[in-house]
C-alpha cells in the first residue's frame, strides 16, 4: 500500500500555531466518544513547554477546509509527538483524534494489527496520499512508510488504516490511555499530536 507520511518534529506552540483547546470544549458542555467541539486559540509567540505532559482524555476537531491536503511527511518524535505533514499551499486538513479500542482494518477487511494496549485514532477529512487528475491518471505523493516505530514510550508504533473518499486514518498505538493535546501550524501544514 503505498503512502505518503511526512513527520515534522514541531514544538507545542510555534509562531502562528493553533492548538485545539479541549478544556474550553469540555466546559462548555464536553464531548461524546464520537464528535466534540473544540475552540481554537493562535499564539503570537513561540512557545517552549514541555511537548509530552498535559492535554485531555476527550476527543478533539477540527472542520474540514474542504480543500485536499496531501500528505508528505510523518514520524514520532521523542516516543510522544507524532506529526503529520502535508504539501505546502493548502491549509491543515480537519481532524477528529480520539481513542478507539478497535479493532482496525485495511484493504479488504483486513485486520490491522498495532502494538500496544490503548489506541488514539487520528482522522483527517479532506487528506490523501495519492493526488488524482481528471483524466484518471494519479500521482502518489506520500511513499513514506506505513508503521512508523518509536523510540521510546509512551507511543509504541503508529500505523497507517486507511485513505478512501478524502479520508485518512492512522492509528497511534500507546501503553495506556494518557492525556494529548492536537496543534496544527501552516507552513509546512501540520497536524501534531503530542502525547502526555
Amino acid at each position: 500500500m503505498a503512502l505518503a507520511l511526512a513527520l515534522v518534529v514541531t514544538a507545542c506552540g510555534d509562531d502562528d500555531t493553533t492548538t485545539a483547546n479541549t478544556d474550553e470544549a469540555a466546559a462548555a458542555g464536553g464531548s461524546s466518544s464520537t464528535s466534540s467541539t473544540a475552540e481554537s486559540t493562535t499564539t503570537s509567540t513561540a512557545a517552549t513547554p514541555d511537548a509530552c505532559t498535559g492535554g485531555r482524555l476527550d476527543p478533539v476537531a477540527t472542520p474540514p477546509s474542504q480543500e485536499t491536503a496531501y500528505l508528505v511527511d510523518a514520524s514520532v518524535t521523542d516516543g510522544c509527538v507524532v506529526s503529520f505533514t502535508f504539501r505546502d499551499g493548502t491549509p491543515a486538513p480537519g481532524y477528529d483524534v480520539a481513542y478507539d479500542p478497535g479493532p482496525f482494518q485495511f484493504g479488504e477487511g483486513q485486520t490491522l494489527e498495532v502494538e500496544g494496549s490503548a489506541f488514539l485514532l487520528v482522522r483527517m477529512t479532506f487528506a490523501s496520499t495519492t493526488e488524482f487528475a481528471d483524466d484518471g491518471s494519479f500521482t502518489t505523493v506520500y511513499d513514506g512508510p506505513d508503521v512508523l516505530e518509536s523510540s521510546s514510550p509512551p507511543v509504541t508504533e503508529v500505523a497507517f488504516e486507511d485513505d478512501f473518499e478524502n479520508e485518512m486514518r492512522w492509528v497511534i498505538g500507546l501503553g495506556e490511555e494518557r492525556p494529548f493535546s492536537v496543534s496544527t501550524s501552516e507552513s509546512p501544514p501540520t497536524i501534531t499530536v503530542a502525547i502526555g
